[in-house]
Formats: structure tokens, sequence, C-alpha cells
């Protein structure tokens, strides 16, 4: 069975996604470069049990899962670099896709909707802050009652937004 550094090279199991206690695609720190490079004893042992067993096409699609996908692409990349890469399509496509930036908070008209009632819910809250203090209320049940219904539309409402993330 041929070595590298010290690791059998044997095959895989097979397996879909990333496997058990082993990092991801998304866990490793790539160091993909302009030029293409050889791996170091230390980011061969961590990246030898990304690669695939076999290339096989599912669904139209090379593997089983966008994370193999990505392991496979990283892993590459690294060996052949950047320069190469880009030249295998459209220029402007790279280009475009180089100017992307994550999306702000405020991108996503829901994300805009979820502020707009949590900022409701906090003028609601205050409201009924108010209305306890500026109004005679009946008795101190109505009071709990009323001060419990604008806690709970609060609390409703920061989950909300917790839970948008």
């Amino acid at each position: 069975m041929p070595q590298y550094f010290g690791h059998a090279l044997r095959p895989l199991p097979a397996y879909v996604g990333v496997l058990p206690n082993q990092a991801g695609p998304m866990d490793i720190r790539w160091d993909i470069r302009r030029e293409g490079r050889s791996w170091t004893a230390d980011e061969f042992r961590s990246r030898v049990d990304l690669r695939p067993e076999k290339l096989e096409v599912f669904e139209g699609k090379l593997l089983w899962s966008h994370e193999e996908r990505l392991a496979l692409l990283g892993l590459l990349l690294e060996n052949v670099g950047a320069d190469e890469a880009v030249k295998l399509g459209d220029p402007s496509v790279w280009a475009a896709a180089a100017l992307v930036r994550p999306r702000s908070f405020f991108s996503d008209p829901l994300d805009r909707e979820m502020l707009a009632l949590f900022l409701l819910t906090l003028l609601v809250t205050v409201g009924f802050a108010w209305l306890l203090r500026a109004v005679p209320v009946p008795s101190a049940k109505v009071a709990g009652v009323l001060l419990s219904a604008g806690v709970g539309i609060w609390a409703a409402a920061v989950v909300g937004l917790l839970l948008r993330e």
C-alpha cells in the first residue's frame, strides 16, 4: 500500500456528507494561494480524510452533498492555485463573485419586518407601563394581567428576533 507522510493511502469507506467526528470543509482553515502548492505533513493529515472515495454523480452533480463538493474544491484549489482556477470560466463571473459581500441584516425584507415588529412591541410595552402609572387601575389583579400581557408580547418579539438569526 502506498505511503505518504507515514499514512497508508487506502480508499475510505463510502459515506454521505462529512464523516462523524471529522472536520468538515468549513472547519478547515484553507490556505488557497494564487500558485498551487503541496501540503505540509500537518495539512496532509487534516485533509486526507476529506477526499472522496470515488467520484460519483448524483442528481447531475459530483458527489452526494454540498459539503463533499466544497471539500473537494478546497483540496483542489490548494493544490492547483487560484490562477489556474480562474482560467476555467468567464472572467466576469469570477470578478462578480469576488465583489459579493455578506448580506447585511437589513437587505432581507423579512428582517426589516421583524425589526419593525420588535420596535412596535417595545412601543406597546412602554405604553402598557405608562398606562399602569397614568390611569387608575381598579385592582392589583387587573394591573398584573396588563403587565403580564405586556411582558408576554415583549418576550415573544425578542424570541422571534433571536430565532430569525
